[in-house]
This record gives C-alpha cells, structure tokens and sequence, in this order.
C-alpha cells in the first residue's frame, strides 16, 4: 500500500482510482455477504472494468442536492472536528493498493482518519439520538480502517442546520474491535476484484 497526495475529486485523484474500488464503493459488494453478488454489485464491477478498458473515469450520473451539500460543507465541519479534538486535520489523500484504495476525508496524526458525512435534520438527529454511527456507512469505515492501516476512524455528522452545540457528533471506531468484520471485508474485496477482472475479459465493444 501507498499513500498518494492527492486532492478529493481533482483529476489526479480520479486518475489513480480508476478502475479501483474504493470506500464508498464496499457497501455495494458488501451486501449480501457471503451469496452471490446482486445486481447492483455486478453493475459497480462492470463500470470499474470499463474505466480499466477505456481509460477513463465513468460520468459521475445523478448528483443529489445532498451531494452538493456535503462538498460544500465538508470543511467547515473539519474544522470544526479539529477544534474539538484539538488535533490538525491532514488531507486524506488516496491509499492504493493497487487493485484497490481508500480515500478518507482527512488524516488526523499517524494514528486515525475521519469520515465526514454532511447531513439532513432527520438524519443528524437520528445519529445523534443513537449515540452512534449511521451503520449505512459502515463498509466505508471499515474500508479506511483495513486498507489505511490507521488505528482507529472517527465519523464526523455535521447538519448547519442545528445550533453550533449540537451541529457535530463523532463516534470513534477502533480497528482492534473489528477484527473479524475487517477479515470479512478483505475475502469479500478479493472475490469482487475476480469478478471486475471477468467483466474486462467479457466486455465487447
């Protein structure tokens, strides 16, 4: 594994996660764990083998008005963490491993990184009522743990909705307890990389 410099989003970013899984990615070949793959898989392994077969990044498709939300507010929720934890946050840059990779919204030391996820008012409140993490996230945060290497993952709700005391909640999430969830993701990943390679020797154009 490498850890690479690079910018969210950039061109440089994308180029060196073509054709690979990443985080956001892992929920999508993480469901049913342990069947076949459903469609929705599937379709995620044949766009990442025509991104391989082309050289170019799939088109980005539907972006919601959350998606724009969460870009647009992300750092002012980092910063915000930051102050908490009283720790600077780094750029997260891109973990490659060659047929895979992570990309976490920001490193914080050597020891952990972060996921922020900019949220609606339902949303934020239900996570926050939890006292937990949005267990949707969870293969994503599981995929910054194994593939980084970092010890632990804090997830970041942020809503600019709610008063300044209650607009950030974290929840930390230590790799050592996720032993067997991290091996479950690693054979997982694995037969998922075997399939994105069968659909580049089937792809026909």
């Amino acid at each position: 594994m490498i850890w690479i410099d690079v910018g969210q989003n950039t061109d440089d970013w994308w180029r060196h996660k073509l054709g690979k899984p990443g985080g956001s990615g892992a929920s999508i070949y993480m469901a049913h764990e342990g069947k076949d793959f459903g469609r929705p898989a599937v379709r995620y392994a044949q766009t990442l083998a025509d991104e391989i077969l082309t050289g170019s990044r799939a088109p980005d498709g539907y972006r919601s008005i959350h998606m724009e939300r969460g870009h647009r507010e992300e750092p002012i929720a980092r910063e915000m963490y930051s102050k908490i934890v009283s720790s600077t946050v780094t750029n997260g840059g891109w973990f490659d491993c060659d047929t895979h990779g992570t990309s976490p919204d920001g490193l914080v030391g050597s020891e952990g990184c972060i996921e922020i996820k900019s949220v609606g008012e339902k949303q934020h409140w239900a996570t926050m009522t939890s006292k937990r993490y949005d267990r949707k996230y969870h293969w994503q945060l599981m995929n910054h743990l194994e593939v980084s290497g970092v010890e632990w993952v804090d997830f970041v709700s942020y809503c600019s909705n709610f008063p300044k005391s209650t607009c950030l909640f974290i929840h930390r999430l230590h790799a050592k307890d996720f032993v067997d969830e991290l091996e479950k993701l690693r054979r997982r990943r694995a037969i998922f990389i075997e399939l994105i390679q069968r659909e580049r020797e089937n792809a026909t154009f």
